[in-house]
């Protein structure tokens, strides 16, 4: 064989091997990308589902929520329907020269007013005696009061 032959067969050679090296380097790339790849694509899915999983949460805490509302409009209703059954059971009294609206628990409140002071103050003989009237008149109300609410 010729000598510029044989040059020209070590340099197709040599050059063979430079792309082989080339291309031995570029699959090893390439496998790492994919490996990459491919690793993203579990971290993807790895968050993805705890997205799922914070969703359903949510929305299941948006459900006790709107039930916990539910249950709060409910009292409220209930409360209302109680004041106004309250409102209904106050009775309208006649004392002295005018009228008054008066609850059980006021009345029982003003004699428990009206008996403590008997109990702890030190009054005159004639101060007394209007007392005790006025806590006669005062379990006299809450009489006319529990017949009425009762």
């Amino acid at each position: 064989m010729p000598a510029f032959q044989e040059t020209e067969g070590l340099e197709s050679k040599a050059y063979i091997r430079q792309i082989e090296e080339e291309l031995k380097k570029q699959k090893e790339k390439l496998t790492e990308l994919v490996a990459r790849r491919r690793q993203l694509r579990d971290e993807i899915a790895a968050i993805s589902k705890q997205i799922d999983e914070y969703v359903a949460k949510r929305n299941e805490l948006n459900e006790q929520i709107k039930k916990i509302k539910d249950d709060i409009a409910q009292l409220r209703a209930s409360e209302k329907n109680l004041k106004e059954e309250m409102e209904r059971k106050r009775v309208v009294i006649k004392s002295r020269s005018r009228k008054i609206r008066i609850s059980e628990r006021e009345a029982r409140a003003q004699l428990s007013r009206l008996e403590w002071r008997l109990a702890t103050e030190h009054l005159e003989p004639k101060e007394e005696a209007e007392l005790v009237k006025e806590i006669e008149r005062a379990r006299a109300i809450l009489r006319e009061v529990e017949a009425v609410v009762s």
